[in-house]
């Protein structure tokens, strides 16, 4: 059965034992199982399917340690590698937000320090982050935390799928939860957050933070390569990183010091079209070669 992109699409369908007419279109006997429909309902004899117990189902559909999940990144991955640049960017831009426009929030907003993402408040934060460069990606892992109490795990196989929440038993926090309160924050612009975008956040503001913490015992100060939205941008805001650097915190000094380091960094590491550099200043990230016309720093 053939289905073209984008007019016409399968549908996903589970059919539980009880449901006589779909066995007795597909041929079997349902034996107590059920059944995951890829293709027409109607039409079963023709479509993709999967029978089981609801265990075995719910197993291979898990989001966060499936196989379908790991066969479906691994094929993202693969799909998304074979793109061109100028493909890639097409993609990115032309996406359309899987959510509607979310309404005005309902209570004050602070935002993150370093990703700008706002937040209802500072509850969730992660620890313990591990990386592990893959020929794809970066696998990474991590502790989320709400409050001082252990949530869960955040994970990320590297393989250009989602990163994902796994609870611990008992946890205080649930899928739910997280959904609720990543429904609660906005993006930099205003725009709606998922529980990606929100664990992506979580991750590199304690990433920064770190760097941000060495930089100062070692009596140096941040500086970060930023540019305006593009394939890369993270946590839906108008800003993505590109790579950092440290310098001498006598470099940021004065504006006399920050013009001759401005001087310094266009010598030796321009910014390109649509980029700037930023450097901390123990409160807030200030803009040090400027950005774009148009663009807020």
């Amino acid at each position: 059965m053939l289905f073209t992109l984008p007019g016409r699409q399968p549908e996903v369908v589970l059919a539980g034992p009880d449901d006589a007419g779909f066995w007795q279109r597909l041929g079997q006997p349902p034996a107590g199982r059920y059944a995951l429909l890829l293709g027409d309902p109607a039409d079963p004899g023709r479509s993709l399917v999967l029978a089981g117990t609801l265990v075995e189902i719910v197993r291979y559909l898990d989001p966060a340690r499936g196989a379908l999940a790991s066969l479906l990144a691994d094929l993202a991955a693969d799909a998304h590698g074979r793109l061109s640049f100028e493909q890639a960017r097409t993609l990115w831009r032309a996406a359309p937000s899987r959510r509607p426009a979310p309404p005005p929030p309902a209570e004050p907003l602070v935002p993150l320090p370093h990703t700008g993402l706002l937040v209802p408040d500072h509850s969730l934060g992660v620890t313990g982050y591990q990386e592990l460069e893959m020929a794809r990606g970066v696998a990474f892992t991590a502790t989320l935390r709400q409050l001082d109490t252990v949530a869960g795990t955040v994970e990320n196989r590297g393989i250009g799928g989602a990163t994902t929440f796994v609870p611990v038993t008992g946890s205080p926090l649930t899928h739910r939860d997280l959904r609720a309160y990543a429904d609660r924050c906005r993006t930099a612009s205003g725009g709606p957050v998922d529980e990606q975008t929100l664990l992506d956040a979580l991750i590199e503001e304690a990433e920064i933070s770190r760097e941000v913490a060495a930089c100062q015992e070692a009596g140096a100060v941040l500086l970060r390569l930023v540019a305006v939205d593009g394939p890369d941008a993270c946590f839906g805001g108008e800003v993505s990183f590109i790579r950092f650097r440290a310098v001498r915190e006598a470099a940021v000094a004065s504006t006399l010091h920050r013009t001759r380091l401005v001087r310094q960094l266009l010598a030796d590491a321009p910014p390109g079209p649509g980029q700037w550099w930023q450097y901390w200043t123990g409160i807030r990230w200030a803009d040090l070669t400027g950005p774009p016309t148009g663009t807020d720093g």
